[in-house]
């Protein structure tokens, strides 16, 4: 006969992570979004998985002349940005990972750009400090925000990411292939996830490796493309004993259906 198993419970918490802000080029009602969730169920972490600000002034990018691109106007609305974040987190510890348009990384847009313009001065610790990622554009808020390369939520690494496939899901599982881990990455503005099984053989056990693609919190109409195929949205992490769960937010038209809240934000 079937017996049931017994089963056991632990109280769940959350991390809120969303990537490719792009401020300068974001999308205000999907950041409202996005704060909305992070006031309403108090995670105890928030990521904020790369590509803040876009620097597209610093960019080797084609700008466009009806556009006057500034870095303090970017700044200014990053800010103001982390301002609404922390007055919502609740004390929830918050990260920023490195990127390829923001933070601090050699791939990112500020250190190629110092790079290029003070050569050799960036070997003195007292220019590269001043000038840093950290001091220049987190400024006041760098004490409360901790630049990483990734975060570990109970194996699942969330980075920002470097690959970029034609469809939803399969940059992802090429993260997870490449890492050999289980993978929430930003980058690619798209929603889409992958798994991956890894069979028991000789004395290895068992596993399951899990991909997921963010989604974007920027315009869909950005100043460097034409109908890009991007994907407004951002990611719940649930956090329990030594596991996680996922819900893929996906905002459509300023709507965003969010299961773990039981309820639709509109903005």
């Amino acid at each position: 006969s079937y017996t049931r198993p017994s089963i056991s419970r632990s109280l769940s918490d959350f991390a809120v992570v969303g990537s490719d802000f792009h401020f300068g080029c974001h999308d205000p009602k999907a950041i409202e979004i996005f704060l909305e969730t992070i006031d309403e169920l108090k995670p105890s972490t928030i990521i904020l998985n790369g590509d803040t600000m876009d620097m597209l002034a610093i960019s080797k990018y084609p700008k466009d002349i009806k556009h006057n691109w500034s870095l303090l106007t970017e700044r200014g609305h990053y800010h103001q940005f982390l301002e609404d974040l922390v007055s919502v987190a609740g004390g929830a510890k918050i990260y920023e990972t490195t990127s390829n348009h923001s933070g601090s990384s050699v791939q990112g847009r500020w250190r190629r750009y110092l790079s290029d313009r003070i050569g050799e001065l960036a070997s003195l610790p007292e220019i590269s400090d001043f000038l840093s990622y950290e001091n220049v554009f987190m400024g006041e808020y760098k004490d409360q925000i901790e630049h990483v390369d990734y975060v570990d939520l109970n194996g699942l690494i969330v980075t920002h990411g470097t690959t970029v496939r034609a469809v939803g899901g399969a940059s992802c599982l090429s993260e997870v292939e490449k890492w050999g881990s289980s993978i929430l990455h930003g980058h690619t503005h798209r929603i889409g996830s992958s798994c991956k099984r890894i069979p028991a053989i000789g004395k290895r056990s068992e596993g399951q490796l899990f991909g997921f693609e963010g989604g974007c919190l920027c315009s869909l109409d950005a100043a460097y493309g034409v109908a890009m195929n991007w994907n407004q949205g951002f990611n719940i992490v649930g956090l329990g004993g030594d596991t996680f769960s996922m819900e893929q937010v996906m905002i459509v038209d300023g709507k965003a259906n969010i299961s773990t809240l039981g309820k639709t934000l509109f903005a």
